[in-house]
């Protein structure tokens, strides 16, 4: 960790000079900037001796300057910090932490561990305000959008508890399950979806490149031609003239969707009609129940109350209606009741995850009912992952191959009539 020697103006005009141990330049400027001070020189220390100054705006080689510097900073702009890459930071974490090594020490080594340059960069910062007295907790509040509340109220417990290496292996294991969860459902859409586009893309192009030029030889050989091929002519021309509008009307209507989605009545009529699908529905129902017994139990298991622990599951859980039961469930305890009575009510949660968390509230036993549930339900989710990844892939097949086959039997119609019109003749 390089030592900073510098120079600088203060609030009143007075210079100032000083040491400070951070992880690169840039962090030396943003602190003295918060102390009021005006950097205007600095230099980095070593074991073996001392730099020369370096005017502020100019290169620096310090360890994090130079090349590392720039993808640090371009890092920050353009860089995303992915699920998989925080739990491996935490597991690093939690194994340095458990060898009773300080946190500021702990931060510094993960620094150099971990590849992700936004994720390097917000724990260097991360790392600073620890320094200057902040708590782990309240450092990594300063950065919402990589750790979200979920991860600082465990952090949080953690601290309080003493048990913060336990924490942070949970809340990596937790995190790696989400992943988990997350590249199996990619995985299951991305084919239908593929498959979807290149269907499409083959269909345009028979009917933009493919059909006029059938048409042109109808004409010269004035055929009469079948419906399917008049009606399959008709939709070529307005393609190849209004494909643009085709677009734009493709375009408007998922904004116009995505628009009326994110108000509060289109979330939950969506949620709702979602939800109430046959097989889809049951599917993302039991995406969300894994993900809120999953979430839910180890937010119990690190010492999160259990009312902070429902309100930060119920900002996860992905679904507005079951949001909307959480939020009930929450007014109903705060009141004294049993959890498992309002989430019983509202017919929302099914009888076996009930029937689990009342024995779980019963028994003392909640946070491994609810883990036990969360494998449960994941094994479910996998199952059926499984069954409609090998429903879509021959269905896409037929889809795809009926379109293209209705496309080539309207062409092939009127060739055929002509061949037995000529069989005919001679």
């Amino acid at each position: 960790m390089p030592i900073y020697a510098y120079k600088g103006i203060d609030s009143r005009g007075k210079e100032v000079k000083g040491n400070v141990d951070l992880g690169n330049h840039r962090l030396l400027r943003q602190h003295l900037k918060g102390k009021g001070v005006f950097l205007k020189e600095f230099r980095e220390a070593d074991g073996k001796g001392r730099r020369g100054f370096g005017r502020t705006g100019k290169k620096s080689q310090s360890a994090d300057g130079g090349v590392m510097g720039k993808e640090l900073r371009l890092g920050s702009f353009f860089g995303r910090v992915k699920s998989i890459h925080v739990a491996e930071a935490t597991r690093h974490m939690a194994t340095l932490v458990g060898a009773s090594i300080q946190v500021t020490e702990t931060l510094q080594a993960v620094v150099t561990q971990i590849e992700n340059t936004r994720l390097k960069s917000v724990l260097s910062e991360v790392r600073t305000a620890v320094m200057e007295g902040a708590s782990l907790t309240d450092a990594l509040a300063q950065h919402p959008k990589v750790f979200p509340k979920l991860y600082v109220n465990m952090v949080r417990a953690g601290e309080s508890s003493g048990t913060l290496d336990v924490v942070l292996n949970r809340l990596a294991d937790l995190l790696d399950e989400q992943v988990k969860l997350r590249a199996k459902v990619t995985a299951a859409m991305t084919y239908p979806v593929v498959m979807a586009v290149v269907g499409s893309l083959v269909v345009g192009m028979l009917m933009i490149m493919v059909v006029p030029k059938f048409e042109v030889m109808f004409e010269q050989l004035d055929a009469q031609l079948p419906l399917p091929t008049v009606l399959m002519i008709g939709l070529s021309k307005f393609l190849s003239s209004w494909w643009w509008l085709l677009i734009l009307i493709i375009v408007g209507s998922i904004l116009l969707f995505q628009n009326w989605k994110q108000s509060d009545t289109g979330e939950r009529a969506w949620h709702r009609f979602v939800l109430n699908r046959a097989f889809v529905g049951t599917l993302m129902r039991q995406i969300a129940l894994a993900r809120f017994c999953r979430t839910f139990g180890t937010l119990l298991q690190s010492g999160v109350p259990l009312l902070t622990a429902l309100e930060i599951v119920k900002a996860i859980i992905g679904n507005r209606v079951l949001e909307e039961v959480i939020e009930q469930a929450v007014i109903e305890v705060r009141e004294g009741q049993s959890l498992a009575v309002p989430l019983r009510a509202s017919g929302e949660f099914p009888p076996m995850i009930c029937q689990m968390i009342d024995i779980g509230e019963q028994s003392g036993t909640l946070e491994e009912m609810l883990i036990k549930a969360a494998d449960a339900y994941e094994i479910q989710v996998d199952s059926k992952l499984s069954a409609l990844t090998a429903l879509l892939e021959p269905l896409m097949i037929v889809i795809m191959g009926g379109f293209v086959g209705i496309v080539v039997g309207s062409i092939m119609l009127p060739i055929l009539d002509m061949s037995k019109a000529f069989q005919g003749a001679r």
